[in-house]
């Protein structure tokens, strides 16, 4: 009940805002103390209600553990704990006065964030000044706040740290610190979470060597002390056998000790506390050569070193002879000793000993030793174990064994001692060499064996090596002799007891091999054939090979294989097969045999058999032989080649070909040719099927020898030989000419030939014909030739009764070159012209080839019926190089042969294009500008203007715009311009335009400039804009026609027209018609007025004028309009003579 009932109230607060429901009003001010808040409470307070005389504070959502909610408060605040982080939570206070509750206010609140669920520094980035601390991340965090204490000159602190780490920097050495982060949102600070580390002590400082402590093998290391360091640990480098370094120093030096002598050693010192190891400091240095050591250097009684090389230089620290003091240098003491050489070093023993009251020092072996008194320790040298002692691999037999050991400095000799000793050999003292063999031994038994150094002084110690005799040979060994092939044989022996193996050694001369075998019996394969083998069995076990026993085998002959049979022929052959080894010949037997070759004998693995017949069939049989047997046989059959080719004849000859024929040859596959000059200079050679051949590129009058050759699969067969001689070459650079004057005869010519005495000429078809026959010099004229004929033309070189082979040139009379070739100059078009010429006769078409002369390009136009042609698609303003031909049919013999004549040329130049825009760009009252579109392949312009005198601007012009003054206000101008090329003497129809000062407007200044769109206005800040009556076209400005303008009409204006109009006819009636008849009589203009002419037709025969002249007027007639004395440029007659328009604007 007591729940619903605040379920009613917050209703009715909801609803009724903060309206009394009650006489008991709600607490005002309810509020959160913001510093208050954490994850887990926050403070509420509220001012005192008078009436009221305790609280009630109820939490929503409800929380297990809340604290300072209920009934009976009577504080005016109250600290809600045991919160959830990061949750709103309503609070609701009411006020009451015993038993009555008075109206509510509630508070909403919503607390901190937890605490990140983990905080941990990485314990790798640890150092004296800096460590990185992380910590998870928290949901609905917004960033982070970062404490650490102490936390002078730290950075990386901080609030707003928006990742989940931080590298905290400049850190105090060996100091603990305290790390605390808290989340934040816009709710507050979130709950903290802590941690602590302690920073790392710095690098010890001052680390060194001592440089009086370094010997051989020892060197001390210090370093300064490092404050609040628990041990330190020191590392070496290498560290192979060092003493005295590690963890857990507890001084500020250490002394290393077992180092190698003359090694540069890297000493790292760290300071270790409960924060780890410090940055490591280093020193590094050399240990001092073992030539350095002393005998005192060492605790022992023997020692063993190793001296290098050149340690006699170190002889100033040497004291005595054969015993030294203990603080002399032990290498160099050897070296006068004699036990080691000087340039080599060694091992040496030092043995120590109680010291001498005097030293006596001595000369020797390159080092000087020095005198002392008493000193307390001596040492000296004794002689070494020998070394190495060894069995020499290999040497151990049944009966006897080889040993060897290293030489021993200061050893006079050596002794050997063998147990058991019952009749060994070679077990004795006194020997000098390092080598020793053991004999009369008995096999298969294990001996022990001693070896001792010796002086006259000493003998060393002995050194002791164990070692078996091997087993004995096996009591019997034979071959199974049936077994015994050209490749393998058999062997068996008795077994020997203790035996693993086997190993058989077989010996053909020089050629050896091994063989193992695990029983009593194997089969060697491999074998040479007819080979004597020499076989040794020997019994082996772990100690090796024992005795051997040997027998003695000859391998059987093999059957020679890959036989073979080249160089067959049609009588012979060439037989070869692989050598068989222990052979000392062959025996050869053919099959069908004569007298001569039935049997053969050869000692090389090859023979030629002689005397076969052709295309016949052999069988031969090879066998191998020695002094001991024969092999079986190997046979081939193979067939000879064939035989040779009959009637071998020569078909047909030229001065360069030979065409053979011969009889075919049964069985042939194909025939092999050879030709060779007698002289050698040329040879050749080719493979054909068939029993005809033609030869080509031979030399004239040379005599040849040819070969035919039938083959097949067998062979060459036997060849067939001709000797022949090619004809005299035909006359070289054959040329015939046509005579310039007469149409009926040619000129003809060849190259002089050496050794010729004549030549014939000839021609076919035969008629009256004139200039044929013999003649005795590289020329002739031939006459009496019909036109339109095709002819074959012959000649032959003679020396003196020999005939040589024709040169042939084939010719038609030609048509004539077509005549009067022509362009048409009234139709010169910018991209077409218009060629014209005369008909030849039997001319059935004709050709025209036509050429750019400023590209080069060509083109042609074949097959013309007419005597004229059109050339379109002409570039303007080019000049064209223009050839005709005429081509006729000739049909003669069944042959139809095409005629053609010689080419006549013509060139034409095509027009401009005429300039395109002309328009009026900007004006005054005595000038005005004009401007139009560039023209293409125009190399300049020209700009002519009527009525002239006084105009300044007219003439040639590179530019497509120009500037015409000494214009008259009132008068009308008429201008042209036209584009020019100078190059090709080309030019364009003229543009023509009207210009009226005094209907141009002073106070405006249009301008316009031209590209290649048309004109269009230009910006210029010397110029105005173009006034509203002006209108651009696409293609060009053109003025506005003045009825377009806006002006005001006014009625009067009409009486005004009418009165003009009439004026006008008038003046027309009496300045026109009058002069008429006159005027005309001289084919002159009748009316000249800026531009536009006119003539009168009915008075004179002119057909139309134009203001530079007549239309049909002649050249030298032609005149300028304003001036009957200049004539006009013929170009410009030709070009404008047709054409004249007026442009008014």
């Amino acid at each position: 009940m007591d729940l619903l009932w605040h379920f009613i109230l917050a209703a009715a607060v909801s609803k009724f805002g903060n309206a009394q429901i009650n006489n008991i009003p709600a607490p005002s001010n309810a509020k959160v103390i913001t510093d208050s808040v954490t994850d887990t409470e926050f403070w509420v307070t509220w001012d005192v209600v008078s009436k009221a005389d305790s609280y009630k504070v109820i939490l929503s959502p409800p929380q297990i553990g809340a604290v300072g909610v209920g009934n009976g408060i009577t504080d005016k605040f109250t600290a809600i704990g045991g919160l959830a982080p990061d949750t709103e939570y309503k609070v609701t206070i009411i006020p009451v006065k015993g038993s009555t509750e008075g109206t509510p206010a509630v508070v909403v609140q919503r607390t901190a964030l937890p605490a990140p669920a983990s905080l941990f520094v990485v314990s790798d980035t640890v150092s004296a000044t800096q460590f990185v601390v992380g910590w998870a991340k928290v949901d609905g965090a917004q960033s982070y706040t970062l404490e650490v204490n102490p936390s002078t000159g730290v950075s990386g602190t901080g609030r707003g740290l928006y990742k989940t780490n931080s590298n905290l920097l400049g850190l105090t050495p060996n100091t603990l610190y305290t790390i605390t982060v808290r989340a934040i949102n816009w709710v507050g600070l979130g709950a903290p979470i802590s941690t602590r580390q302690l920073t790392k002590l710095p690098a010890p400082s001052n680390v060194r060597v001592v440089s009086e402590t370094i010997s051989h093998n020892t060197m001390s290391v210090h370093w300064d002390p490092v404050v609040g360091a628990d041990t330190y640990e020191v590392t070496v480098s290498p560290p192979e056998g060092v003493r005295g370094a590690g963890q857990g120093v507890t001084e500020s030096y250490v002394i290393l000790r077992n180092l190698k002598p003359d090694t540069q050693y890297r000493v790292q010192v760290a300071a270790t506390n409960a924060a780890g190891l410090s940055e490591y400091k280093q020193a590094i240095t050399k240990t001092l050569s073992v030539c350095f050591a002393k005998g005192m250097d060492f605790t022992n009684d023997v020692i063993t070193i190793r001296c290098p090389a050149r340690c006699s230089r170190n002889q100033d620290h040497v004291y005595g002879t054969r015993e030294y003091t203990a603080d002399s240098f032990i290498c160099a003491a050897a070296v006068h000793d004699g036990r080691i050489n000087d340039n080599v070093g060694g091992e040496v023993v030092v043995k120590k000993r109680p010291g001498l009251p005097h030293y006596v020092g001595t000369g020797r072996n390159g080092v000087t030793s020095k005198d002392y008194g008493s000193w307390h320790q001596s040492f000296v040298f004794g002689l070494q174990v020998p070394q190495n002692f060894r069995v020499q691999p290999g040497s151990v037999g049944h009966t006897s064994l080889t040993l060897l050991w290293d030489a021993v400095n200061g050893a006079d000799a050596y002794r050997l001692a063998a147990q058991p000793s019952f009749g060994v050999v070679g077990a004795r003292p006194g020997i000098e060499d390092t080598k020793a063999t053991l004999s009369n031994l008995r096999s298969d038994i294990e001996y022990t064996i001693y070896l001792t150094a010796t002086n006259t002084l000493e003998t060393s110690e002995a050194t002791v090596l164990k070692q078996f005799t091997a087993l004995a040979a096996p009591p019997k060994v034979e071959v199974i002799p049936e077994s015994v092939v050209h490749d393998r044989m058999n062997i068996t022996w008795f077994p020997v007891v203790g035996a693993s193996h086997y190993l058989l050694d077989v010996t053909a001369g020089t050629t050896s091999f091994k063989h193992e075998s695990k029983s009593t019996s194997t089969m060697i394969d491999g074998l040479m054939s007819g080979t004597l083998y020499r076989v040794s069995v020997r019994a082996v076990n772990n100690v090796g090979p024992g005795g051997p026993r040997f027998i003695t085998q000859y391998t059987k002959l093999s059957t020679p294989k890959n036989i073979e049979a080249e160089s067959v022929n049609w009588e012979r052959m060439h037989v070869q097969w692989d050598t068989v080894p222990g052979a000392t010949h062959y025996v050869i037997i053919t099959v069908p045999g004569n007298s001569r070759n039935t049997s053969l004998t050869t000692k090389t693995p090859w023979i030629w058999i002689e005397n076969m017949s052709p295309d016949t069939m052999y069988e031969i049989r090879v066998q191998a032989v020695n002094e001991h047997e024969k092999s079986k046989s190997a046979s081939i059959r193979r067939m000879t080649a064939l035989g040779q080719p009959r009637d071998l004849v020569v078909k047909n000859k030229t001065h360069n070909s030979l065409t053979l024929a011969w009889d075919r040859v049964r069985n042939a596959d194909n025939y092999f040719i050879e030709i060779v000059s007698i002289s050698g200079r040329q040879a050749a050679s080719d493979e054909i099927t068939r029993n005809r051949v033609t030869l080509t590129d031979l030399d004239g009058r040379t005599e040849y020898k040819v070969k035919v050759v039938a083959r097949n699969k067998n062979g060459d067969g036997k060849p067939t030989t001709l000797g022949v001689t090619t004809l005299i070459p035909p006359p070289s650079n054959l040329v015939v000419r046509r005579s310039t004057y007469n149409p009926s005869q040619i000129e003809v010519t060849w190259s002089q030939m050496p050794e010729t005495t004549s030549y014939f000429i000839s021609v076919y078809p035969t008629g009256d014909i004139s200039g044929i026959g013999k003649v005795n010099v590289n020329r002739g004229v031939v006459g009496g030739l019909r036109s339109g004929i095709l002819y074959t033309l012959r000649v032959m070189a003679l020396i003196g009764s020999e005939r040589g082979m024709n040169a042939t040139a084939t010719f038609a009379t030609g048509l004539p070159s077509p005549s009067n070739v022509r362009v048409h100059q009234e139709y010169i078009r910018p991209t077409s012209l218009f060629v014209e010429w005369d008909q030849v006769r039997l001319a059935k078409y004709y050709n025209v080839t036509y050429q750019n002369m400023r590209t080069r390009e060509t083109k042609n136009i074949y097959n013309i019926a007419n005597s004229s042609i059109l050339l379109e698609d002409l570039d303007p303003g080019t000049k064209y190089l223009i050839t005709l031909f005429a081509v006729g049919i000739s049909r003669h013999g069944g042959r139809t042969t095409q005629l053609g004549s010689i080419g006549a040329s013509t060139s034409g130049t095509t027009m401009l294009e005429p300039p395109t825009d002309l328009a009026i760009l900007n004006f005054t009252d005595s000038s005005v500008i004009l401007g139009w579109n560039s023209v293409r392949f125009a190399t300049h312009y020209k700009v002519f203007i009527s009525p002239d005198p006084g105009i300044n601007g007219t003439g040639t012009h590179e530019s497509n715009r120009v500037t015409l003054s000494g214009l008259m206000l009132g008068q009308s101008y008429g201008a042209w311009v036209y584009a020019v090329n100078a190059q090709n003497n080309a030019t364009s129809d003229r543009n023509e335009i009207q210009i009226d000062t005094d209907t141009l407007q002073p106070d405006r200044s249009d301008s316009y400039y031209l590209d290649e769109n048309g004109p269009a206005y230009e910006d210029d800040n010397t110029w105005d804009q173009p006034s509203d009556d002006v209108s651009v076209p696409e293609q060009g400005p053109k003025y506005a026609d003045p009825s377009s303008i806006d002006e005001p009409v006014e009625e009067k204006n009409t009486w005004i027209i009418i009165v003009i109009i009439v004026l006008c006819l008038g003046l027309l009636l009496v300045f026109g018609l009058v002069p008429c008849c006159c005027e005309c009589l001289t084919k002159k203009p009748l009316l000249r007025c800026s531009g536009f002419c006119g003539c009168c037709a009915p008075c004179s025969d002119v057909g139309c004028c134009g203001c530079t002249g007549c239309c049909n007027a002649s050249p030298k007639n032609a005149k300028f309009a304003n001036d009957d004395e200049n004539e006009f440029p013929a170009h410009a007659l030709r070009t404008h003579s047709k054409r004249s328009y007026q442009v008014r604007y």
